[in-house]
């Protein structure tokens, strides 16, 4: 398969030169479609306006990304499904040599869209079980697991994980593990990628509170070893007490955004991640990838390790503990080190936090404050549990 269309010049980008940032994203997330056809609650992608990417664009994409020698390709939406020339792209980048992966809702999955997908040669496809928990979705997502782990295909199932459904998650597993899955990765809930009145009011009510985060990492060193366990970087706090040479080692570098990782979303815009969405460096249309991974434009705090969020015991004590006084739009608000209300939350929520923690940022910077000090680690406190082997990150 050749391209379409010929590549601009990519610009020579050394080392970024503050340790951190790569010369390329090691793992570039596409979001090749905001359309779906659900409507889950609590959906992080924003409304677009403007017309996707098309086939020819996002093989000249391909085209920088394999010049510049991203690794990985994470393709997910809206519903990837929805787009037509799906198996074209993923097909295409693995001829590229950039490794695909590719997260689907499931419900409109056939065999034929299986058998497509083998041959595309996809590493690994996640279904995503974060709907409203309707009685036909998830019979819709069970059938299309079985078709999925029938098949040649890596799988995964991402469970998004709200206070609502932790106390039944060691039962959700449980169901995953009889339905046959051996991959499950951990998602918490998260502000939306734009904020917005309607996305906060959903994230206050059904954010994990200190009770809820301490709750949940129960119930994953339970299951870990009986599944294969992952968390998104939003939950790596929880590996506080772990050295951070041996989180380095399995590949845990906290929250990445702008450094590692960045988002192209269906109209060319590049944002540090898919939950800033907010913080656009520009377009593709206008401005070569490697041009604006390079500059990085408003992305400074990310990149900036020195930089400290609001971190302290009156941030903690401001901090919500447990369920009671959380489920209501008002306490959606961050607040500063003085336990204040933030009249503009989003300022702090960008700020990196890792020189206290082994130089990880172990936080969501849309969070707000680091996770590791919300749960009470002490700074510096990072060292693994006397005995525990390289698995136990968790311990």
């Amino acid at each position: 398969m050749q391209p379409t269309t010929r590549a601009p010049a990519v610009v020579s980008i050394p080392w970024l030169g503050d340790g951190l940032t790569l010369s390329a994203p090691e793992t570039v997330h596409l979001a090749i479609t905001a359309r779906c056809n659900l409507a889950c609650p609590g959906c992080y992608v924003p409304p677009f306006i403007g017309a996707e990417l098309t086939t020819a664009e996002l093989r000249n994409l391909i085209d920088q990304w394999t010049q510049m020698r991203v690794f990985q390709l994470a393709v997910g939406g809206g519903e990837t499904l929805l787009r037509q020339d799906l198996f074209d792209v993923l097909a295409y980048a693995r001829e590229q040599g950039i490794v695909p992966n590719l997260t689907t809702n499931g419900t409109l999955l056939t065999s034929d869209a299986v058998r497509r997908l083998e041959r595309t040669g996809v590493a690994r496809v996640n279904l995503s079980w974060c709907g409203p928990g309707a009685r036909e979705q998830s019979h819709a997502v069970v059938r299309a697991l079985r078709l999925l782990l029938g098949s040649t295909l890596r799988v995964g199932v991402n469970l998004l994980v709200t206070w609502a459904l932790l106390p039944r998650l060691p039962q959700k597993l449980a169901r995953l593990q009889a339905l046959g899955v051996r991959q499950v990765t951990i998602l918490r809930p998260k502000p939306p990628a734009i904020p917005s009145q309607v996305g906060a009011a959903w994230y206050a009510a059904n954010r994990l509170c200190r009770a809820d985060l301490l709750r949940l990492r129960d119930v994953l060193n339970a299951w870990q070893g009986i599944l294969h366990l992952e968390v998104d970087s939003a939950l790596v706090g929880l590996m506080g007490d772990t050295d951070a040479a041996a989180l380095r080692w399995r590949g845990i570098y906290g929250c990445t955004a702008g450094q590692r990782i960045c988002t192209v979303w269906p109209d060319g815009r590049v944002t540090p991640c898919s939950f800033l969405a907010d913080m656009s460096d520009g377009s593709v249309h206008q401005t070569p990838f490697a041009e604006l991974w390079r500059r990085g434009k408003g992305w400074e705090a990310l990149r900036d390790t020195t930089a400290q969020p609001p971190c302290s015991a009156a941030a903690r004590a401001a901090w919500p503990a447990t369920n009671a006084a959380t489920r209501s739009p008002e306490t959606a608000s961050a607040y500063t080190a003085g336990g204040k209300r933030d009249a503009h939350p989003e300022r702090s929520r960008w700020l990196r936090h890792g020189s206290q923690h082994g130089g990880l940022p172990l936080h969501c910077p849309r969070q707000g404050h680091c996770l590791v000090c919300l749960l009470g680690w002490p700074a510096g406190r990072l060292r693994r549990r006397p005995g525990a082997g390289p698995d136990a990150v968790l311990s």
